[in-house]
């Protein structure tokens, strides 16, 4: 997030402001620098050899960013480790100040990074190429040296993102609002965690339509592509579950939907089959074979009645042989 004002003050204000922060990281500072006035004084007198220029950018605002699923691993001497070697490729040579912040679910860093290097009057800018490039780089290192960060992986995971796309201005009024103590969910995060509530809890198609609509939530299809529209909102608005994050569970979740009754004939196969071989096994009369040749249930719970009673005619059979068999 590049900044074309001089606003080194108010962004180290930001970067220090949470009780949950790890040290400060600076990164080619003067050895006397550590107070916040000598950090925006050395980082001030630097952008002073900057040319001046109508919009030109004066300081870069970067994060770095963990999934909640790593929270356990990701320690701060992981994070300030991995920001040193981001940091190495991003801006060897410029002024950085950082904090990891451990206030949300998500650790993450905070970098202030200025926009020339230490006393260069050059601007230095990075092509999305390159920047590509160093991402892709910093990944590569963090798995070579932190492995078990397995959902921390950007560009070599294969799955579909499993949180919701924010756009830029989503995210800064969120950082926003959660300095000021306000609520930080939008209602494009409600509708995803109303969403995946009514997953775990549907087990059909036509129970998680009746959730949906109990929220006011329609759902569209059309080939893959799912939408939901929102009917608090007059325009019904909508929503793709890719945008949202949640595209891969609900398809993982009608695969399991359609799997169901294929699964309820093979276990109901399996139980008959069993049924036949422990019959055998005990030496039953063949006129109650008929039992297990029944017509199928109605119902599922007439079909756990008939099982059950057929196991209870199983068990009195078995009773009555050893009844009367010859004592030895």
């Amino acid at each position: 997030m590049a900044r074309k004002t001089v606003s080194f003050g108010q962004l180290l204000d930001y970067i220090n402001a949470p009780p949950e922060k790890g040290a400060a990281l600076l990164h080619n500072f003067g050895p006397t620098t550590e107070s916040r006035s000598a950090l925006e004084a050395e980082l001030l007198d630097n952008s002073r050899y900057l040319p001046s220029r109508k919009n030109g950018n004066v300081l870069y605002h970067e994060i770095l960013s963990f999934s909640d699923l790593d929270r356990a691993r990701v320690t701060p001497a992981v994070l300030e480790n991995l920001t040193r070697a981001y940091l190495s490729l991003r801006a060897p040579s410029a002024l950085a100040y950082g904090r990891a912040h451990f206030n949300t679910s998500c650790p993450h860093v905070h970098l202030l990074i200025s926009a020339n290097d230490l006393g260069s009057s050059r601007r230095k800018r990075l092509s999305r190429a390159e920047f590509e490039r160093i991402k892709r780089d910093l990944e590569r290192y963090q798995h070579e040296h932190y492995p078990t960060l397995t959902h921390s992986l950007v560009h070599s995971r294969t799955e579909q993102p499993s949180r919701p796309r924010r756009k830029r201005r989503e995210g800064e009024r969120a950082h926003r609002h959660r300095a000021q103590g306000k609520q930080t969910l939008t209602r494009k995060e409600e509708l995803r965690g109303l969403m995946l509530h009514a997953l775990t809890k549907a087990v059909s198609g036509e129970q998680l339509l009746d959730l949906l609509a109990a929220e006011g939530i329609r759902l569209h299809c059309r080939g893959r592509t799912v939408t939901l529209e929102d009917g608090s909102q007059p325009s019904g608005r909508r929503y793709r579950l890719a945008t949202l994050g949640i595209e891969e569970p609900f398809w993982k979740a009608v695969r399991q939907w359609e799997a169901i009754p294929d699964r309820l004939k093979s276990l109901e196969a399996l139980e008959h089959d069993r049924a036949r071989k422990r019959w055998a096994e005990l030496g039953f009369r063949e006129e109650l074979l008929s039992v297990l040749q029944g017509a199928p249930a109605s119902s599922p719970e007439r079909e756990m009645q008939e099982r059950l009673s057929l196991l209870a005619l199983i068990e009195a059979e078995r009773r009555s042989k050893s009844r009367a068999a010859p004592d030895r």
